[in-house]
């Protein structure tokens, strides 16, 4: 039971400052928590919170009495205002938080420290702030596994794509690979011809030999470039060498895509290190190259224009003033500029303005699923770099991609 009687051992302490007249729960406070005086609020405010006063002596758990005798002797040392807040339970299991303000009593001393202080009961604001944090704890959470479950689907997406831009180049990667095929099985069956024959010719065997070796080759090299695109990797940024990548991609263009497709490469420096993840960088740049072959043959409508020149540039690049200002979220460094040309159907303002949308596509049915540009755009905006696009009907079209410079 609560003992809020309280025997007033000094009555000049209650003649200086008459606690009745304040309109909150007021309490003098001695050292060692001795209650000195205390106003009738206190006494029904504490009785309904839990709060004790047995032989004149606050009763506190151990933690709001620590943080109170803190308060006193922050008083004794001479401070003139102390604010702390004290949390218990109260005998209804009922959460309870006190607000409790502090000042020093006239007849404080730093020997005999006494301070008025007022217990200010926040319960309600504490239960809204408790509430609100464990929504908020809660919304957090909800957030965390929102942006997981996004990334999974962003995830799914690239292997997706990377599944389609290797099925679209399939067809002339199996052209090539057929080629080769007869290019050996005819040597070898010349060769088990010449064995057969006392008057063969060893240096005609040789040339067989040799030709046979570069077609293997050829096939294993093509078939080692697909390899690397189709194994699925981590991902996990790490410095690489752009100008490797492109040339890589190079390579599984002039292998697969139609022979009237030209490929053409030109590199300032001979390397050009980035820090990224290298296969979504790989697969984005092959995504804009399989766009680029569309749009010099499949996309024409009259076979007889098929093909034309495929560019892939790398260059240092500066940013300029106006740059900065139409990308705000540049990176403060120096940028490498990748840039693939085309010499196909070219665009529209109308049609640029739409390329990155999902789904969308202005191919035939049966070429492609619309979502490549989608995917390029989020790779280079996961690199913090900038993409743009430059087009004309009937001309060609170039997408230059800006990456951030790393020093190596």
């Amino acid at each position: 039971m609560n003992q809020i009687d309280v025997c007033i051992e000094t009555k000049c302490i209650t003649s200086i400052i008459n606690l009745s007249h304040i309109p909150a729960a007021a309490v003098t406070l001695g050292d060692s928590l001795t209650v000195l005086d205390l106003n009738d609020l206190a006494k029904v405010i504490f009785t309904r919170t839990g709060i004790s006063i047995i032989d004149n002596i606050l009763n506190l758990d151990f933690e709001s009495e620590r943080s109170v005798l803190a308060g006193i002797e922050a008083v004794r040392r001479g401070k003139q205002k102390v604010q702390l807040k004290i949390y218990f339970k109260s005998p209804a299991d009922e959460n309870i938080c006190f607000d409790i303000r502090m000042t020093p009593h006239p007849n404080s001393t730093e020997e005999r420290p006494v301070a008025t202080a007022l217990f200010i009961d926040i319960s309600h604001y504490y239960k809204e702030i408790t509430n609100f944090e464990s929504m908020n704890h809660t919304l957090v959470t909800k957030l965390e596994q929102r942006e997981e479950e996004l990334e999974a689907r962003r995830d799914q997406l690239i292997k997706l794509n990377a599944m389609e831009s290797t099925g679209l180049l399939v067809g002339g990667l199996n052209h090539d690979i057929c080629n080769m095929m007869a290019v050996i099985k005819s040597s070898v069956e010349l060769l088990q011809n010449m064995a057969k024959d006392k008057s063969t010719n060893f240096k005609a065997q040789k040339e067989y030999l040799v030709l046979i070796g570069k077609a293997v080759e050829k096939t294993m090299l093509m078939n080692d470039m697909f390899l690397k695109q189709a194994k699925p990797t981590q991902l996990e940024f790490k410095p690489f060498d752009l100008t490797d990548i492109v040339r890589n991609v190079a390579r599984i263009c002039a292998c697969t895509m139609p022979k009237s497709i030209r490929v053409r490469e030109c590199y300032e420096e001979p390397t050009a290190y980035v820090m990224g993840n290298r296969h979504e960088i790989e697969q984005a740049i092959l995504n804009l190259c399989i766009n680029a072959s569309h749009a010099m043959t499949v996309m024409r409508g009259d076979e007889e224009n098929y093909g034309g020149k495929l560019g892939l540039s790398i260059e240092p690049y500066t940013p300029t003033a106006d740059f900065s200002l139409l990308n705000p979220d540049l990176l403060d460094t120096e940028y490498w500029k990748l840039e693939i040309t085309d010499t196909g159907v070219g665009m529209d303002e109308a049609t640029i303005k739409k390329i990155y949308e999902p789904l969308f596509t202005t191919k035939g049915d049966g070429i492609g699923t619309g979502i490549g540009l989608t995917i390029v755009s989020e790779i280079v905006e996961h690199h913090r770099g900038v993409i743009n696009v430059e087009s004309v009907p009937g001309e060609g079209t170039s997408f230059i991609v800006y990456v951030p410079f790393m020093m190596i």
